[in-house]
């Protein structure tokens, strides 16, 4: 089962702010759940990150917003990358897919997440994995989770969170400490 929804609460979007991390804002259905991984990664080692800021139906305002917005963003990842950088962005995000394969597959060995994969099936819902890369191009950090019901309603509940070596293919448990976030 993969998770898409177009309903977001609609934000306004706002100028960048230097001193934190670049935001690339979007809105509209989001990509395939691996897309959007590999998307994040690559993202992340280069300097910024996707913000979601509304769901399929949007104003004008927010829209107007946004384009403003991220040709700030743009400005700024081309001066740092070249004038198509979206070009290498690419190619790199499609290198990550790859990459993101064999660490998901390391994953799904781990004893810890097939015994949270079939709980979470049970109550209809799936086991996903979300990356953080490290300053080692073979590290990644890695979390285990999916939405679930907690006391009472749904939450996106993380279980594991690890550390995978891609140069060792091995996993190392860094937590198994629940992390429960609400979307209230």
């Amino acid at each position: 089962m993969l998770l898409g929804s177009c309903q977001t609460r609609e934000t306004k979007a706002q100028a960048p702010v230097v001193h934190q991390q670049m935001e690339y804002l979007t809105y509209g259905l989001p990509p395939a759940p691996d897309r959007q991984s590999a998307e994040n990664v690559v993202a992340s080692r280069w300097g910024f990150r996707y913000k979601t800021v509304a769901g399929c139906v949007v104003t004008t305002q927010l829209t107007d917003s946004v384009e403003a917005h991220n040709k700030a963003i743009d400005r700024i990842l081309s001066k740092k990358h070249g004038e198509k950088w979206y070009v290498p962005f690419n190619k790199l995000v499609n290198t990550q897919l790859t990459t993101n394969k064999k660490i998901f597959m390391l994953l799904d060995r781990e004893p810890n997440n097939n015994r949270a994969r079939a709980g979470l099936k049970k109550q209809g819902y799936n086991l996903q994995y979300d990356l953080q890369p490290t300053a080692s191009m073979q590290v990644y950090n890695a979390s285990a989770g999916g939405l679930q019901q907690f006391k009472g309603k749904i939450r996106w509940v993380s279980f594991y969170r690890y550390q995978v070596n891609l140069k060792t293919n091995t996993v190392r448990l860094l937590s198994d400490t629940l992390q429960v976030r609400s979307f209230d």
